[in-house]
């Protein structure tokens, strides 16, 4: 698959747009943080030769802002006045502002992961991921800046997390293996 190549390079190159200039502009940002996401499924379902629903995609998306968007919040109320230091475009976010955010990109995202389980398989079994893709503890992380919303990668460390994926991931394993086959 030689065409693959051209996808590091354009995570790449909007990395580096995304570092030196996007980084700076309020809004932009999290769009450029989402966009490099969508670069990055669709490069690992070209390199597995799978086709991407609009509404998975959109639903990276989504995930994406929102997790950005929670970020932030939290930065900001950890931080509080240096947050504007931390990052040059916290000069132009406020609390509520992002509490906004949240909620948009939260029901947004919710909407395209219902719809994407409905439409995804010749089957309608995927739904019962649905109560493990709606488990809202990173919402409730965002709303006390728990330190998982500052560094995601810490996500693992919570018990009630980690047994939420393991569900989720049962759940679609079971829906698209065992009862969609």
């Amino acid at each position: 698959k030689p065409l693959f190549i051209l996808f590091p390079l354009a995570i790449f190159i909007s990395t580096i747009i995304y570092t030196f200039y996007l980084k700076n502009i309020a809004i932009i940002d999290l769009y450029s943080i989402a966009f490099n996401h969508i670069l990055r499924a669709s490069a690992g379902a070209f390199l597995i030769s799978v086709s991407l629903s609009s509404w998975f995609l959109l639903f990276i998306f989504l995930l994406s802002m929102f997790l950005a968007t929670g970020k932030r919040k939290s930065d900001m109320s950890v931080l509080g006045n240096q947050a504007k230091n931390h990052k040059k475009v916290y000069n132009f976010y406020n609390k509520k502002f992002l509490d906004w955010l949240i909620i948009i990109f939260l029901t947004s995202m919710l909407v395209c992961y219902i719809l994407y389980s409905f439409m995804a398989y010749d089957h309608q079994y995927f739904i019962i991921t649905i109560p493990f893709a709606t488990f809202l503890r990173y919402l409730y992380f965002i709303s006390i800046s728990h330190k998982i919303t500052r560094k995601t990668e810490n996500l693992f460390l919570d018990k009630q997390m980690v047994i939420g994926l393991f569900l989720w991931f049962a759940s679609a394993f079971i829906s698209i293996y065992v009862l969609g086959s």
